[in-house]
């Protein structure tokens, strides 16, 4: 029976993980989703007492801390701050309260799968995993039988999710999880029960995919990634690994920059984001970032019309900062919080775009005020501080993974939108589940047994 239950939430956590990111299938996500919370429950409720005990850690009592002060803000800002009440209400059962939900739900599968020691913990961490690689082949799969048919390399393709950005997000992800188990076994360890080659082989496919959807923040996160994998293998593996792995570095080198090379060559939006700054911080002067209808875009000097991404991004978030400037405190939790003030400060503004301001800090920073950016960067800093000291010191392929998820989720959200719905969720999800295991080489307890299976 407990064998049963836990292929069942096995099957339920690859589901959703699959599912999550996919365009226009809430009714879908949401219905795994509770499928996924009524067998935890069913599972999780008979060891209650043993579970409980596990969840009082110092990692995971910090991190809840911080979501509780952070829900607690949002909360006193609805009651006392914000001019508009009834639709931040309405954000936080709708976004925040989800989030939550998400963040508990983790927590008890980490735990669940921490207790049951390593055959429960890699079931549930390939289960975890494997939503994420079927997304990234299923996208390689269809973007090389393209290749194939036009005999031309396919970029700018949407894959199964329906956005490029989501296939970045989730690719990126899965590379934390691949480069964090790489680096785990120059301590003899692994955090992903299979040969080194298949981790290798997903890496090699994780940049394929990248190269095939071409976006930019994608690459940027590779390369930031790699770098940082380079520096921990060559403190961490060095007495083992020695010169010969200076061998893999210009291998490892030169695909990067061939990747990078195509992403210039076939993104035009580069070659002119240099030209296009200067125009697009200038928020006074140029107005197509309030409403492109009324006011045109605006020319680089040779004449040639801005790209509208190019432009629009800084132009957004120069304008998020003046909003941040006047309400420092907030206007009220939202996901768009930055749409909702630009139609009360510029009427000319156009009300069906601008509905967030393509960086999540920013969209945090105007919603929840500069209270709300300091207690969530204590959490990210918190996670990433936790990760990287349970690698270095107890050789947690978990910890890694945690920290690299961590630190590129906040630097993804500088530059994109993902502190909201399903990618906000997903990442909650998959942060509490990381926490319980890293958390063990927090705490004097014994391992604990495993259950009967």
């Amino acid at each position: 029976m407990n064998r049963n239950m836990n292929n069942s939430i096995a099957i339920l956590i690859t589901s959703l993980m699959l599912v999550w990111p996919v365009m226009f299938t809430i009714g879908l996500r949401y219905t795994l989703a509770g499928l996924l919370l009524i067998f935890t429950v069913g599972w999780s409720y008979p060891k209650r007492h043993e579970l409980k005990s596990l969840l009082i850690t110092k990692p995971i009592l910090w991190a809840t801390g911080l979501l509780v002060l952070l829900s607690a803000w949002f909360v006193f800002q609805a009651l006392w701050i914000v001019p508009e009440s009834n639709w931040v209400w309405d954000e936080l059962r709708g976004q925040w309260l989800k989030d939550m939900v998400f963040w508990i739900l983790g927590l008890v599968l980490g735990v669940g799968a921490a207790y049951q020691g390593a055959q429960g913990k890699n079931l549930w961490q390939v289960a975890l995993v494997a939503g994420l690689i079927a997304i990234v082949v299923l996208t390689v799969a269809e973007g090389c039988w393209i290749w194939f048919a036009t005999a031309h390399i396919p970029v700018f393709f949407n894959g199964i999710t329906g956005s490029r950005t989501m296939v970045s997000f989730v690719t990126n992800m899965l590379l934390a999880f691949l480069v964090g188990d790489l680096l785990a076994r120059d301590s003899a360890s692994k955090f992903l029960p299979w040969s080194k080659k298949i981790t290798v082989s997903l890496i090699m496919m994780c940049l394929l995919c990248t190269l095939f959807i071409a976006t930019r923040h994608g690459w940027i996160g590779v390369v930031m990634l790699t770098f940082s994998g380079l520096i921990i293998h060559y403190i961490k593996g060095w007495s083992r690994v020695g010169k010969k792995a200076l061998l893999l570095l210009p291998a490892l080198i030169l695909l990067i920059g061939l990747g990078a090379w195509a992403s210039w060559k076939n993104d035009s939006r580069w070659n002119t984001l240099r030209e296009t700054l200067p125009i697009a911080w200038d928020i006074d002067t140029h107005k197509a970032w309030l409403n492109h209808e009324k006011y045109p875009f605006p020319q680089l000097p040779n004449g040639q019309v801005v790209n509208d991404s190019n432009y629009e991004r800084p132009a957004w978030i120069h304008a998020g900062l003046r909003i941040v400037a006047e309400r420092p405190l907030g206007t009220g939790f939202s996901r768009h919080a930055f749409g909702h003030e630009l139609v009360r400060l510029y009427p000319e503004a156009e009300p069906g775009a601008g509905k967030h301001a393509h960086s999540s800090m920013i969209d945090l920073a105007i919603g929840g005020g500069l209270p709300a950016v300091a207690l969530w960067m204590a959490f990210v800093a918190l996670l990433v501080c936790y990760g990287t000291i349970a690698f270095f010191r107890h050789g947690s392929g978990a910890g890694l993974v945690m920290a690299f998820l961590a630190s590129g989720f906040l630097g993804r959200s500088l530059l994109d939108s993902v502190m909201r719905d399903h990618s906000m969720e997903q990442f909650m999800f998959i942060i509490a589940f990381l926490l319980p295991i890293v958390s063990w080489n927090f705490t004097n307890q014994l391992p604990p047994q495993k259950i009967a299976s």
